[in-house]
């Protein structure tokens, strides 16, 4: 069975000091996993995320993950794959605060196969 609180631990090991915050992705009133869909826009760069993370699981698809900028095209969409070949995970984002500015944040997924742990997506 898969540890969400293993997850979230994760997700906080991976930020720097200051306040944690963390937030699971959720479709449904359930907690199911999702299949997650990465959508880059233009411009994209490391750490500098501008796009959107959509979640699939259930018979139901939505956003669950967005920074999006307003005119700008969407130029890339990948499904993301655990290295076990599997494409469903528990998934959130957790952020770290110092003077109630948010100073990083990370995406994490937990494989539903493997229950490996793995970063998805960095940003600041």
């Amino acid at each position: 069975m898969v540890s969400l609180l293993g997850l979230e631990k994760f997700a906080q090991d991976q930020l720097s000091q200051g306040h944690h915050t963390f937030r699971l992705f959720l479709i449904t009133d359930d907690v199911v996993p999702l299949r997650l869909t990465l959508r880059l826009q233009e411009g994209f760069h490391s750490h500098d995320f501008h796009g959107e993370i959509i979640g699939e699981g259930s018979g139901v698809k939505k956003t669950v993950f967005s920074f999006v900028r307003d005119g700008v095209p969407f130029c890339s969409e990948t499904v993301v794959l655990c290295s076990c070949g599997s494409d469903q995970f528990f998934a959130g984002d957790a952020e770290s605060f110092i003077d109630d500015f948010c100073e990083e944040g990370v995406v994490v997924g937990c494989c539903a196969s493997c229950e490996n742990n793995q970063v998805i997506l960095e940003y600041s």
